[in-house]
Parts: C-alpha cells; structure tokens; sequence
C-alpha cells in the first residue's frame, strides 16, 4: 500500500514570537560581539595558582644557583687570565677580549674568591651577585680621625669660646659659644673641660 505523500507543514510563527526570536538574536550577536564563543575561557583555580607560584620558585632558585655558578666560572677564568696578562693591562684585556665590562668583570673575580675562601651555604644561591657579594663582604671598621696637634691659636680661640660661654652678653649667647666649644673640643678628641 502505498500512502501519498505528506507535505510538510511549517509552523505559524506569531508576530509575539518573531519579536521574541528578534531580541534574543540581538542579545546573542551582543555577547558574540562581547566575547567570542571560540575563545576558551580559564578556569582558574587556587590549587592551579599555588602551582604555578611553585614551579616558578623553583625556577627562581634553579636559576640563581646556575648564575652563580656561572659567575664563579667566569672568575676563574679571569684569574686564570690576570695571572698570564703582563702587570698593568688586565683591564685593557679585558675590555678588548671580554663581552662583559671590566666592573662586570671584577664582580665575577669576587664570586671565585668568595668561594675559594669559604664554604658557601646553599640558601646563599637564591640572590643575584651583588646581593650575594653583599653578604659576604668583609665589614669596613670605620676610620677613626686622627687627632691633630693644638696650636697655641687653637688654645688661644678655645680659650675665647670658654669666656664667652660663661660670661656671654645674653643667655644665647653663651649656649652658642658652649655648643662651638664642645664641637672645637671634639674635633681635638678632647672634653670641653680638658681644651680649657
């Protein structure tokens, strides 16, 4: 039996609708627009952060130690090299040989010396050179002045700031004259009381 043919019937779109379907076509070509829907979107996460922040510690580190290390090798190269350069011109040589400068250069003699003459802690690997050279350069004692010999002028002016300071004309003025004797004193390593 052969059943005829069925045309297909399209549904009646109602002008509610079709205003429907206008607007949610417009908001969906405004999100388009917005955001592409091929662009994937990450999801991130505090376990995926804590990873990465990690990882790139341990580059960090890993990277520290090798720069280090590679400084230390270029210093001893160039100690190596000052030893055979003629007294005098291991900087030119090293400007004229050497991609690095010749600061650049000394920086690296320090880091083969530092750890020539001293064992060098593992957590020391995680700062750059100049903080690595930093924390194991020997601390300067500062230069105390020396003294210099009091002339009879010296004791001559000491002795005028010591009348002023006791008989000055106005009460600032006498604390002026103290303050200028106690400061010529110091500079003679001395007590106002001892200049005069």
């Amino acid at each position: 039996m052969n059943r005829p043919a069925v045309e297909p019937r399209l549904p009646t779109i109602t002008s509610r609708a079709l205003r429907g379907a206008e607007i949610a076509m417009k908001a969906h070509t405004m999100c388009a627009l917005e955001l592409p829907s091929t662009v994937p979107v990450p999801v991130i996460d505090l376990p995926f952060l804590a990873r990465e922040i990690n990882d790139a510690h341990r580059q960090v580190q890993f990277h520290g130690k090798s720069m280090l290390m590679e400084a230390k090798r270029a210093g001893e190269a160039l100690i190596e090299a000052k030893k055979k350069v003629p007294h005098g011109s291991f900087a030119a040589w090293v400007a004229e040989q050497c991609e690095c400068s010749y600061e650049q250069g000394r920086k690296y003699l320090r880091v083969a010396k530092v750890f020539r003459s001293k064992m060098v802690p593992q957590d020391q690997f995680e700062m750059g050179i100049n903080a690595f050279l930093d924390a194991h350069a020997t601390p300067r004692q500062p230069e105390t002045p020396t003294p210099r010999s009091f002339t009879r002028e010296d004791a001559e002016r000491a002795l005028k700031f010591h009348a002023l300071a006791t008989r000055g004309a106005t009460e600032g003025e006498q604390a002026a004259a103290s303050s200028k004797l106690a400061g010529f004193a110091k500079a003679f390593g001395m007590t106002p009381e001892a200049v005069c």
